[in-house]
């Protein structure tokens, strides 16, 4: 009779790297019945003893029917099959045991569907003289071995000579429901078990003995100890992970500390350490880093083992380490140095970590674990990167993300009521309740505007605006449990990481394999995980981050486009886009509106203050931007605020009579030049100082021409990742190669995508893919690539990618960038061929785009003298103006409202402001609130005469939604537009009976400041800050808080003080 209670031979122990079914888990699992091909004259009559078994499987069942079935098979007592196999694993020779690895795959996988059980069981040893269990510490048991949870059971097998087993067992599966011999009770410790002897026998005779075993599975196979510190500890560790290698002991530990690996630290580190050795000091209780491992490591329950190194005597944790360390022996390295012999210590920490009981995850919780630490590298990433020195960071919760809702569907709705109405009183009011300032909207809010089940968003925002920001920023707030709470999982996908290495263009992907690909650290799910994360992501448990829709939009890979169609009709999901490469319809759009004023204040403190000195660099920005209103509208958008900034201190601005963001651009890649030719070429400061923009660009000249190169190969096949084919085809053109510039990826403007790519990298550098620092950057170079075309050889070539593709929206921004590059160059004769080919055939046949191309090229130039052209093309420009205004396309007034936009130039130009005058003044036109919702959403900071006049005269009608429609267009204008005429009519505003009317004057006073302050409009204020309208009084306080020494009168005074006693009040 078969007995799998009772050792018989003395060849059971090995250790973990001498495994004899290394191998087994790589098999494919297909039935129970191909399993056993390979062992069929092993065991005789083997396919009865599978249908016998089979027969007994009953539903319900956590195991399959093969599964349940190989359980059972190996514990019939008739067929041998127990002993045979474990014959097989105690001989411990891996050739005659691999036909069984298919059937192991089986029995083992069923076995981890089975709960762990921990408790006493209980196992035979036939004879005591075949062990010399003194010697043994803590072995690995490679056999399959059966104890048994009735000490009874193992007495019958046990006999009246030999060694019982007294086993604590930790990770026992318990096979009682699927065994032929349910009563025995029996529990299987699985190959690879490790057991440490802890105590001395018990004799009960000269012939029978007791040992009492705990199970050790400490370290086991795939898992590590890691070791978690602070660079002051740095020498002292790594002699231990020397020492503790030297004995076979897996450890993990991050050699290169730095904030950016950190969830390398808890993915790998943490996640699969077997035990966390972390290096106390007060270095380490301070260190966010530190506290964001050993938190994850208490939160995974992994056990801990604390090691007290270089500090005082006297030092006690008193943060948050000490809930950690509560009741756990902290181990002493304190008086010793790398230099001392510590083997002492470190041998007691080897001990301690053999003695030491790992206790494994349970399956169940292994999804869970991945969406954990999905949440954790959001929180871990919560430092935003200066684009232009990564070095210096600050704080995600700082960022200033300003939404406004621009579009839902009640708004198109309205605007059908709009075209269907005859009745001008309607067409007023559904025309200002449409079209009337952009709703300001909270991130945590956005939702609200979605009417049902499915969350669908499309966020629009220019260049360098800030998408990428929000998008982490959401992802951020929903990790710290702010925002979003009903979703299981937020999954933030930079739409450009799908055209990178980790995506085959020659296979189909699903969802699924996006969030492993882009989050999951080891990629391997069983079937049972991969179907349940599929159910979550079709039931609505999880919202989709869709970051840079236009940046991808054009490409067209079969793989890449079925990946995005997946993406896009998930149920939940938010998408950001550039606005010009927008196809696809939403019921709710936003925008990201850029920078307020209190934002651009804000953020120059903080930059500067983080250079150390705040007060002088950052006033004198400040001031600056205030006397200079163009540069100011530019500030708006943040990435040319941070070039601003960054610049500020090396370029005097002051000097520059008109910045564009050519301009600001141009300025900048001085800077990155100058810098690289310090640090990476070691030229002195005092060398650079001395050089001007043509002595750098020349001392750059090979790195500058590869960099344009490469730009522009990346935009002519549409590509944002630059793989290694572009990268030698760039090389190869510009003449300029690595080999010859080691440097040549470190100018400063290349980010190499392989380096934050979890699982996919190469040391070599050649072989990575690199990205602009931001899609912007691409675009100035690769138009610096057309210019210096333009003046060569391939001047033709370059004369028919602009034909070409003039009306491509995708290259918007560059063709801009071209304009303002060759105007500024003031070559001629380039720049009149590049307006030859944006006027001349092929033309747009619609028209909208050709008039957008022109407005944004024509604005960069800034309109100077010596381009005679420009005059022409402002005649055409108010010729269209005049036809969108007049025209009762609503679409019409808003594309063209949309594209002056950014244009500065244009707007403040005398007669564009004459034709705006002239439509106000038009007793003929009707829907005059059309004129003034446009004038409100351009960039007039420089009004002429006549147009303040006319917003006058509006302020002075009897119908309030007019005058609410001049407060509006006034309120971009600030003080240029506080005359005294002005500001009367602003004044006969606040004393309107119409609350709304009279907020919207109170805005557009703020903006003025101290030159609206008269007598007449301190006393409306005042009487404001009486009103039953919290709004009212919030904005009249706003507006006094603006105008200085004016505001601080004694009924000034008085009247705040009510104010804000009527606020306690209600």
């Amino acid at each position: 009779m078969e007995n799998r209670f009772v050792d018989t031979s003395d060849t059971l122990y090995g250790d973990e790297s001498t495994s004899p079914i290394y191998g087994y888990q790589d098999q494919v699992i297909t039935t129970l019945e191909e399993a056993i091909q390979g062992i069929r004259h092993e065991i005789l009559r083997i396919d009865d003893y599978v249908r016998q078994a089979k027969k007994k499987y009953k539903r319900p069942c956590l195991l399959t029917e093969d599964e349940f079935a190989t359980i059972y098979l190996y514990t019939m007592t008739s067929s041998g099959f127990s002993s045979r196999l474990n014959g097989r694993l105690r001989a411990m020779e891996k050739e005659p045991l691999k036909p069984w690895f298919p059937y192991l795959k089986f029995f083992i996988t069923a076995l981890n569907k089975l709960p762990s059980f921990k408790g006493i069981v209980w196992r035979g040893v036939s004879k005591k003289e075949d062990y010399n269990l003194g010697n043994i510490a803590c072995q690995t048991r490679w056999d399959i071995t059966s104890t048994t949870k009735d000490l009874k059971v193992s007495e019958l097998f046990f006999g009246e000579a030999g060694i019982l087993y007294v086993i604590k067992a930790v990770n026992g599966k318990d096979i009682s429901k699927y065994s032929a011999n349910p009563d025995e009770k029996e529990v299987v410790l699985m190959p690879g078990t490790r057991i440490l002897l802890e105590t001395e026998p018990f004799v009960i005779n000269n012939e029978s003995f007791i040992y009492s075993f705990e199970e050790c599975t400490s370290i086991p196979q795939g898992k590590h100890v890691m070791l978690s510190y602070e660079n002051n500890d740095k020498a002292v560790v790594l002699q231990i992970y020397q020492y503790l290698h030297n004995r076979s002991i897996p450890v993990w530990f991050d050699e290169n500390i730095s904030n950016n690996n950190i969830y390398d630290s808890l993915a790998i580190g943490v996640e699969n350490a077997a035990f966390v050795v972390c290096f106390l000091s007060p270095e380490y209780e301070s260190s966010a880093r530190s506290q964001i491992e050993l938190q994850y490591a208490q939160k995974r329950h992994k056990k801990i083992i604390p090691c007290l190194t270089k500090t005082e005597e006297t030092w006690r944790s008193i943060r948050w380490l000490s809930p950690i360390l509560e009741g756990v022996k902290q181990e002493d390295f304190r008086h010793f140095s790398p230099s001392d012999d510590i083997d002492s210590e470190m041998d007691y920490l080897l001990w301690t970590l053999q003695k030491m009981v790992y206790v494994p995850e349970e399956n169940s919780e292994r999804l869970n674990i991945r969406f954990e630490l999905i949440k954790y590298e959001y929180l871990c990433n919560s430092k935003i990167e200066r684009f232009m020195n990564p070095a210096v960071t600050f704080p995600i919760d700082q960022s200033y993300i300003n939404l406004a809702i621009v579009e839902t569907k009640e708004t198109r709705e309205k605007e059908e009521k709009l075209k269907g109405t005859q009745n001008i009183g309607t067409i007023i009011d559904t025309y200002e309740d449409i079209y009337g300032s952009k709703t300001p909207i909270k991130v945590k809010d956005i939702f609200e505007k979605c009417k049902d089940q499915n969350k669908r968003i499309l966020v629009f925002g220019r260049a360098g605006i800030g998408k990428s920001t929000f998008c982490r920023y959401a992802a951020y707030q929903w990790a710290t449990g702010a925002i979003w709470s009903e979703y299981e999982l937020v999954v933030l996908v930079p739409l450009r990481s799908l055209t990178g290495p980790k995506y085959n263009a020659n296979k189909e992907y699903n969802l699924v394999d996006i969030l492993i690909n882009q989050y999951f650290f080891d990629r391997s799910l069983s079937v049972e995980e991969k179907n349940t994360l599929e159910n979550k992501i079709h039931t609505g448990r999880i919202l989709w981050l869709l970051d840079g829709y236009d940046e991808i939009v054009q490409e067209t890979s079969s793989h890449l486009q079925n990946l995005l169609e997946q993406l896009l009709k998930t149920p939940h999901h938010i998408v950001t886009s550039r606005p010009y490469m927008n196809t696809l319809s939403y019921f709710v759009h936003m925008e990201i509106t850029g920078f307020t004023e209190e934002n651009i204040n804000n953020y120059i403190e903080l930059f500067f203050s983080q250079l150390g000195n705040a007060s002088h660099q950052g006033d004198s920005l400040l001031n600056f931007l205030r006397s200079k209103p163009r540069i100011c509208g530019i500030a708006h958008i943040p990435i040319n605020l941070e070039i601003i900034c960054s610049t500020w201190s090396n370029i005097d601005w002051t000097q520059t009579k008109t910045v564009t963001i050519t301009v600001l651009y141009d300025r900048l890649t001085e800077w990155i030049c100058r810098r690289y030719l310090e640090k990476q070429k070691k030229m002195s400061p005092i060398k650079t100082t001395r050089m001007d923009k043509t002595d750098v660009y020349d001392k750059c000249r090979k790195e500058l021409a590869f960099l344009e190169k490469l730009a522009f190969l990346g935009m002519e096949n549409n590509v944002i990742l630059l793989g290694p084919q572009l990268l030698k085809e760039a090389q190869k053109e510009s003449g300029c190669k690595l080999k010859d510039c080691p440097d040549l990826f470190n100018v400063g403007l290349l980010k190499s995508y392989d380096s934050i790519s979890a699982g996919i990298g190469t040391r070599i550098e050649a072989d990575k893919h690199y990205y602009f620092v931001h899609l912007s950057f691409q675009e100035h170079f690769a138009a610096r690539y057309l210019a210096n075309a333009l003046s060569s050889t391939t001047s033709d070539q370059a004369m028919e990618f602009i034909r070409e593709h003039k009306y491509n929206q995708r290259y918007q921004l560059l063709f801009t960038f071209l304009s303002g590059l060759l105007n500024e160059d003031q070559e001629t004769k380039c720049n009149r061929a590049f307006w030859e080919a944006v006027l001349n055939a092929p033309l747009d046949i619609i028209g909208a785009r050709h008039v957008a191309l022109v407005i944004q090229c024509l604005d960069e130039t800034a309109l100077p003298q010596t381009f005679i052209e420009s005059q022409q093309l402002i005649e055409k420009i108010t010729l269209w103006l005049e036809c969108a205004l007049s025209s009762e396309s609503n679409h019409l007034c808003k594309l063209f409202q949309q594209t002056l936009r950014t244009c500065n130039a244009i707007c403040n130009e005398p007669r564009v402001q004459h034709t705006i005058v002239h439509l106000l003044n038009n007793q003929l036109f009707t829907n005059r609130n059309m004129v003034l919702s446009f004038i409100s959403n351009i960039p007039l900071t420089n009004p002429i005469k006549p147009l303040l006049l006319a917003l006058r005269e509006a302020l002075s009608r009897d119908d309030d939604s007019v005058r609410r429609w001049a407060c509006d267009a006034l309120v971009g204008m600030g003080e240029k537009a506080a005359t005294k005429e002005v500001i009367n009519g602003l004044a006969e505003a606040l004393r309107s009976g119409d609350d709304s009317l009279r907020r919207k004057a109170c805005d557009a006073l703020v903006g003025m400041g101290e030159k609206g302050g008269t007598k007449e409009v301190i006393n409306g204020l005042v009487e404001a800050l009486a009103s039953d309208d919290d709004a009212v009084r919030k904005r009249a306080c706003a507006a006094l808080g603006r105008m200085g020494e004016k505001g601080s009168a004694k009924e000034v005074i008085d009247g705040l003080v009510e104010a804000f006693t009527s606020d306690n009040d209600s």
